[in-house]
């Protein structure tokens, strides 16, 4: 399902008779099944038990297999088992079915993040950030990606714009000292050739 940025359609209206409350319709048997699947795998995946959390994802989509949230959840459980190249298959097959979740493109940053994938991870970083400015986990992230590409100036910038949003953010705050200290580093290194000479001792 895909929601159009910018723009907003007014929902159709019916008449009712007065004094009569229209009963919203029930949602198909099947997505209904689908739901409580997810939340089942939900309470298991929380506690550690990811064995029983992906046979109730596997099973809310046998009853409707383009779930967004039981493909998302899916692909974290895949990315917490190391499995990075299921994970982007799977989250990415959620963003096909809800374009609009900026946290599916945080999870999907982190697994490209983790195979490697350095430019799609900081796209989609941007993209979630894109749907959700103040979003400090995808800004920290984003971070991590730009210094790991040596752009330590950017880095600082998302890590400072995370901990504005977020101050007991421990991680950003982590992050942002390890940057400083590379850039201070780097700074340093970079003046050791226009440095004068000293004279030899006598």
């Amino acid at each position: 399902m895909q929601r159009q940025q910018g723009r907003h359609r007014p929902a159709a209206v019916q008449a009712h008779p007065a004094g009569r409350t229209a009963i919203p319709p029930l949602p198909p048997a099947s997505l209904a099944r689908a739901e409580r699947a997810v939340a089942e795998g939900v309470e298991h995946h929380r506690a550690g038990r990811f064995a029983e959390a992906e046979a109730q994802y596997q099973q809310a989509l046998s009853h409707e297999p383009a779930h967004a949230e039981a493909l998302h959840l899916l692909g974290l459980l895949a990315h917490q088992l190391g499995q990075y190249d299921l994970a982007v298959g799977l989250i990415g097959r959620a963003i096909i079915s809800a374009d609009d979740r900026p946290w599916y493109y945080l999870n999907i940053g982190a697994s490209l993040q983790a195979l490697g994938r350095l430019d799609l991870a900081i796209r989609t970083y941007r993209q979630a950030i894109a749907l959700r400015p103040a979003y400090p986990e995808a800004l920290n992230n984003l971070g991590v990606a730009l210094q790991a590409q040596g752009a330590l100036d950017e880095a600082i910038a998302c890590f400072e714009q995370a901990i504005a949003l977020q101050p007991a953010y421990a991680e950003a705050h982590f992050n942002l000292g390890v940057a400083r200290q590379v850039l201070d580093d780097r700074d340093g290194e970079e003046a050791l050739p226009h440095a004068q000479p000293t004279e030899p001792a006598a």
